[in-house]
């Protein structure tokens, strides 16, 4: 899949990486996300992008 422009790429990448969980943690039904959790996160992020965008 090929986004259509820069700035759609940019969101879906930062819907993956980031979804709902601001929302989940201003609304505090999350604690606040360790290292490690946000590294892993990272990591699941980049995959599924590349994933979706065939890189």
């Amino acid at each position: 899949m090929v986004a259509p422009s820069a700035r759609i790429s940019a969101d879906w990448f930062l819907n993956l990486l980031i979804g709902d969980l601001q929302i989940r943690r201003v609304i505090h039904s999350l604690p606040v996300p360790s290292d490690k959790d946000v590294r892993s996160r990272v990591v699941a992020a980049i995959s599924a992008f590349r994933k979706l965008c065939g890189t």
